[in-house]
């Protein structure tokens, strides 16, 4: 390449002027284009996380929806351990942890006369919710 260059220091510095102008515009280009595509990874690794989340809640979502009412209703929640057994719950408690379904005040009170197989949570104490709505 030094073959093609011109011998007078007059012209070597205008060539030199000229690579450093096009090294400074690329250096322009490039750093615009590492933001934008850091840009572009911020938002896919945001898709990805918004996309998980979306995932645990689906997994859960039969639960979630079931388990979660306006308060004015109840529920039974299956609990395996320690013992196999049913426990009540108003039907926006936050406790209930395995498969549940919605129950009528009618089987909530049909339940509470077999204390041997039902439980009523301690947290939301549906028992009060039912008196208050009896009242």
């Amino acid at each position: 390449m030094s073959e093609m260059l011109p011998p007078d220091p007059a012209r070597l510095r205008v060539i030199l002027a000229h690579l450093e102008q096009q090294l400074a515009n690329e250096e322009t280009v490039v750093t615009y284009l590492r933001l934008q595509r850091d840009a572009v990874q911020r938002a896919l690794a945001a898709v990805g996380q918004q996309q998980r989340t979306r995932q645990r809640e689906d997994r859960g979502l039969g639960k979630r929806d079931r388990r979660l009412g306006n308060g004015k209703g109840f529920m039974a929640e299956q609990v395996m351990r320690p013992l196999r057994h049913v426990a009540l719950h108003v039907d926006d408690c936050p406790m209930a942890n395995g498969p549940t379904r919605v129950i009528t005040e009618a089987e909530l009170r049909t339940s509470l006369h077999d204390p041997e197989a039902f439980h009523l949570c301690e947290f939301c104490q549906p028992q009060e919710r039912l008196d208050e709505v009896s009242a």
